[in-house]
């Protein structure tokens, strides 16, 4: 057996090629995700923009979330009728690094409301199964923690004593 530790989770996505796993919460609850590589069973997401529970956040409501049938990609979206408000899409790639967030104008778009978003589907001859890139050049696992420049930035501040107006 396997332990994928303890998290508020909702949704266990499959990549095509069953090599990536992804655990996450989203709808009601806080959005969070980890990345799993099941043939090496070790969470892959080391080293991006974690929460202080050391599990990635998509940022806003998620109503639907896809895998590129290359088994490389991961979109989160946020669409309407559910969800009117800060419609688009993040796309991460396979081990949780945000890539691109595409937000969603209702004015520029008609019809005027993201209903969908999701990738082509290939058969699975198109693309074989791969297994993780290697990482950059100086990168081990020793550092990639929270003490990132990036997760440093994002951390949040304490706060000092509330004062009332």
């Amino acid at each position: 057996s396997f332990v994928f530790g303890n998290a508020h989770r909702n949704v266990v996505s499959w990549s095509p090629h069953g090599r990536f796993l992804c655990l996450a919460g989203f709808g009601n609850l806080a959005g969070g995700m980890s990345f799993w590589d099941r043939n090496k069973q070790k969470l892959v997401n080391n080293g991006c923009m974690e929460n202080a529970s050391g599990s990635l956040r998509a940022e806003s409501a998620v109503v639907g979330h896809d895998w590129s049938p290359s088994s490389r990609w991961f979109l989160c979206s946020t669409c309407s009728p559910r969800m009117n408000v800060d419609n688009g899409v993040r796309l991460f790639r396979y081990n949780g690094q945000a890539v691109s967030t595409l937000p969603w104008n209702n004015e520029n778009y008609l019809p005027d409301r993201l209903l969908q978003a999701c990738f082509l589907p290939a058969t699975p001859t198109v693309y074989p199964d791969r297994a993780q890139s290697p990482p950059p050049e100086g990168f081990s696992e020793s550092t990639a923690t929270s003490t990132t420049p990036i997760a440093a930035a994002a951390a949040p501040k304490p706060a000092g004593r509330y004062v009332p107006p």
